[in-house]
């Protein structure tokens, strides 16, 4: 019961009270394997597999390797199909695949490949399938393509040019269709 007292705390005490069973639980225990073992050697921090993202029935990920640096790699849950996608930055450095997005089956992203900066990419998955959708800003710079999202089908993000600095962008993954929407802050 509630008990009001002439201090500003409230006290709930109650009474013979006895526990009440209100559903049974069962726990469910998973168990975790390996794939691959992608990081081999002596490395305690491993492969950093990372931006998870499920196209069909291929899950697309980042991962990291000591010859290959941050690279695409794709799994369909098994070792053998547990594989790099491409190595679109070859060297240690790698190019840092960001912002994994599906749109309509394809899998678009961002990476550096050394000589148009940071740029958008697509995949289908194979390793001559993957490609720069468009150089939007030419240069080692890029155009550094941020916010990757699918909206009603289609591919929107934000990325820099040198006429309109940072602005809307759309892409249906050809070099034609990937276009500034609007210069919503123009200069």
């Amino acid at each position: 019961r509630l008990l009001a007292g002439t201090s500003a705390k409230r006290r709930c005490l109650s009474r013979g009270t006895t526990p009440e069973v209100l559903e049974s639980r069962v726990l469910l225990t998973a168990e975790y394997k390996l794939i691959r073992d992608i990081f081999t050697g002596a490395n305690t921090e491993g492969s950093r597999p990372a931006s998870f993202t499920q196209v069909g029935a291929t899950t697309f990920f980042t991962a990291n390797t000591p010859s290959g640096g941050i690279e695409l790699w794709k799994t369909n849950g098994t070792a053998n199909g547990t594989i790099l996608v491409r190595d679109i930055l070859p060297g240690l450095r790698g190019s840092e695949p960001q912002s994994l997005t599906n749109v309509n089956g394809v899998l678009y992203f961002t990476a550096d490949d050394g000589v148009n900066g940071r740029e958008l990419w697509k995949s289908d998955g194979t390793t001559n399938g993957t490609v720069l959708v468009r150089d939007i800003l030419s240069g080692p710079s890029g155009s550094n393509p941020v916010e990757l999202t699918n909206f009603g089908g289609q591919l929107y993000f934000a990325a820099n040019t040198v006429t309109s600095g940072q602005e809307l962008w759309t892409s249906n993954g050809t070099f034609a269709g990937t276009t500034q929407v609007l210069d919503i802050n123009s200069g």
